[in-house]
């Protein structure tokens, strides 16, 4: 039956095993004070591997016998084996490189692993223990020298990175000289291999390390570990921007994600990363990757897709796609999406606001909008705008006769007729009822004349509508900017105006306005006179 380890009080354990406290309490409080990161994930991986070998060492120098040092001795060197690839990560995740440096960052960890199995499952490092007069210790052979050159140039390494990195703002340099100097100090323990090779030194290396907490806890307070670095404001634009971005690989499977992806498509983040973007979107190719554009330049943009959601139904999207290419070799496709259903509700409510819901046509609202500008360009080019108000002719006897519905369809192809007897730079608004305005960018006054004949022209074409064929005409009024005034409220006026002179001359006609005289004779009577 196996003696239980037996471990007695010992003063010469009493400073490793609170120096292993006081570390692994200083990687709590920074991951408790900075927010989760490369930097403070990584100093916790380094204060857990040192504390690991100091309460091994404590343990060992508390033992009794020989059987339970080496197995404490064992669990110390576990510790002892991760600092190197620990206190790299660090250095890296400090300086912001790890996507950089990854691989060099996987290799440095797998030798850590390789001399934690060396020191723990074999006696080719780690065979037994010394005792001397302070307790047990853990005795090094000779291969053990091999961990000792990774150990000191690991160590250097780092070293070098931290005083050779060319940072772009004082407080970075300020706070990586700070844990240099931590570093360095905390490097002083590795006097405590000594005594691991027979010299009866008692392994005062806690003090070094107790250094290293306190010039390390100082530039915790004083320095923030995470800074604006390119990755986590990455990271943090991923969140934040209101469209969706995927990142797939060159087997399709989902790398990178944000949250508006996947409430767009009806997935958590949990479950569409790893997944296979063509599964998710049960499409049997990566989606906006077989267009010309991406076929030739690698990015496809703004296309309009209908993408299958978790519970089956599609949602309508304008997807960016571009290849995602290292040293020239496609690596994957990165996609932008945005909900197409929003906007196209903005813009449908944007033009209810602007349009007339019969006609299509602008309404007064926006052919005020659409007079400034033009104005603008007019005076520029010294040309001038011409507003011209049309009244159709009859158009009550229409509704009287063949009802409304009848009317209405009869508005709808005027408005059609109109849109396609003038330029596509002229605006052409319903003001109300049978009647509309005109806004005309004309060389010269004159040149409106023209416009209307070929209005009065278009409009006296008969109409056959559900088998009735119908003839109506129009009366037309004109004003020009600037000569009869500045703002579209009195040239419509002045216009209005024109057209009763039209009609009171006979109908289906054109009246240039003579401002003064048109407003002075304007009949005193509401829509019916215009009939």
């Amino acid at each position: 039956m196996p003696h239980a380890i037996a471990l007695a009080p010992a003063l010469s354990a009493l400073p490793t095993l609170t120096v292993a406290a006081a570390i692994f309490i200083l990687g709590l409080i920074v991951i408790a004070r900075e927010r989760p990161s490369a930097v403070s994930l990584s100093f916790f991986a380094l204060t857990v591997s040192v504390s690991t070998w100091l309460i091994g060492i404590s343990l060992t120098l508390m033992s009794v016998d020989a059987r339970g040092a080496l197995l404490f001795s064992r669990l110390a060197y576990i510790g002892v084996a991760a600092i190197p690839a620990a206190v790299l990560h660090f250095t890296i995740a400090l300086l912001d490189e790890v996507r950089r440096r990854r691989v060099v960052l996987i290799g440095c960890w797998a030798v850590s692993a390789i001399f934690v199995v060396l020191f723990t499952s074999t006696n080719l490092l780690l065979a037994g223990t010394w005792h001397y007069t302070w307790g047990f210790y853990p005795h090094l052979e000779e291969p053990s020298a091999a961990f000792l050159v990774f150990f000191t140039l690991v160590l250097a390494w780092s070293l070098e990175l931290l005083v050779r990195k060319d940072l772009p703002t004082e407080t970075e340099r300020h706070r990586n000289h700070a844990f240099l100097a931590a570093l360095a100090v905390g490097y002083l323990g590795s006097m405590d291999y000594l005594p691991a090779f027979g010299v009866a030194l008692y392994p005062a290396g806690c003090i070094a390390i107790l250094g290293f907490i306190v010039l390390a806890a100082r530039a915790v307070l004083r320095y923030r570990l995470s800074d604006l670095s390119p990755a986590f404001v990455a990271a943090q634009m991923l969140q934040t921007v209101q469209g969706g971005v995927i990142v797939v690989d060159t087997h399709g499977r989902i790398r990178v994600a944000n949250a508006a992806a996947a409430q767009l498509i009806g997935y958590s983040l949990q479950e569409i990363r790893g997944a296979d973007l063509r599964e998710i979107l049960r499409v049997p190719m990566l989606p906006s990757t077989d267009t010309d554009s991406f076929i030739r330049r690698s990015v496809s943009r703004n296309r309009p897709a209908a993408w299958v959601r978790k519970d089956g139904s599609e949602i309508e999207l304008s997807v960016s796609a571009m290849s995602l290419r290292n040293g020239g070799v496609p690596v994957g496709v990165l996609y932008a999406i945005t909900d197409l259903s929003d906007r196209r509700r903005a813009e449908r409510n944007e033009f209810s606001a602007t349009h007339d819901a019969l006609t299509r046509l602008p309404n007064r609202v926006r052919f005020a909008e659409a007079f400034q500008q033009m104005t603008r360009d007019v005076t520029d080019t010294g040309r001038v705008a011409g507003v011209f108000f049309v009244d159709l002719d009859g158009f009550k006897g229409v509704n009287d006769r063949y009802g409304h519905a009848t009317g209405d369809s009869l508005l709808q192809i005027v408005a059609s007729r109109l849109r396609n007897a003038v330029r596509g730079d002229d605006v052409i608004a319903r003001y109300g009822g049978d009647e509309f305005v005109l806004l005309l960018n004309l060389a010269r006054i004159t040149d409106g004349e023209i416009v209307a004949n070929k209005l009065l022209r278009v409009i006296g074409e008969p109409f056959l509508i559900a088998k009735e064929r119908i003839s109506i005409s129009a009366s037309i009024g004109a004003s020009f900017f600037p000569r009869d005034g500045a703002d579209v409220e009195t040239l419509i006026g002045v216009a209005d105006s024109a057209m009763y002179s039209a009609k009171s001359e006979g109908k289906s006609r054109l009246h240039v306005a003579s401002p003064k005289l048109d407003i002075a004779q304007r009949p005193p009577f509401g829509i019916d006179a215009r009939a």
